[in-house]
Parts: C-alpha cells; structure tokens; sequence
C-alpha cells in the first residue's frame, strides 16, 4: 500500500516534469492495475451515472486518480489531491471534482482528481477497509 507520503511526493513530481493542458485531465492512472486488495470479484456491480443527479458516479469498483496540470507558464509547482465528496452512496464529480480541478489549474496549481471505491460488501471482503 502507498502512503500518504508517497502519494503527495508523486503528485509534485508529476506536477513538474509532465507538459500541462489547459483545464482538461492530462493523464488518468489506474490506482490498482491487478485488481484492489480485499476485493471481491463482481460482474454485476458496473460503474454507472446517477439517475437523480447529472454526474453523480455510483458502483466504483476500479478506482482512479485523473491528474490535471496547469499551463507550464503559469505553473507554481504546487499540487492538490481532490476527493469529492457523495455521503458514501456515490461521488459528487462536477462540482467537487472536475470544476475544483479546472480552478485550481486556473491558479497554476496542479490537481489530481481521485476516483475512490465506496464501501459495499458485494465487491469488498471488508468495507470497514475499503
């Protein structure tokens, strides 16, 4: 497993070599290729857009983390994690996630947008860890 700390030292040396966008993900990164520890295989829990709000994500089960770099001019070599928020039931992606990462772009900071799993027991042997 990373550490906070491994995480953080990725995001600011990716945030300085990697050529900028303007306001668009650069790069998404697939956070466990081979599949998350503690996770139970399940076909029938597919990713998936809420039906009562316009880009609420429902059933992660492949988590991400979507990294989004200011133009190299204006670049400070700064960096945020975002993890938008959802109340356990799905993540709020709009507006607490992809406009927060075009703001702090717009302010030279780069962003890197995570995509996380929500606890549920048909895809996590233990969602107290998930």
């Amino acid at each position: 497993m990373r550490s906070i700390f491994h995480i953080i030292s990725f995001m600011l040396t990716v945030s300085a070599i990697i050529p900028s966008g303007l306001f668009a993900q650069d790069q998404i990164i697939e956070l466990w290729p081979n599949g998350a520890p503690g996770r139970i295989d399940n076909p029938a829990y597919i990713e998936g857009l809420a039906s009562d709000k316009a880009n609420r994500i429902l059933r992660i089960s492949k988590p991400t983390l979507a990294v989004y770099l200011p133009e190299q001019a204006q670049n400070t070599g700064s960096a945020v994690l975002i993890l938008p928020g959802g109340g356990y039931r799905r993540l709020a992606m709009d507006h607490g996630g992809y406009d927060v990462a075009e703001w702090l772009n717009s302010m030279g900071v780069a962003a890197f947008l995570l995509k996380y799993r929500l606890p549920n027991d048909s895809i996590m042997v233990d969602k107290k860890i998930g």
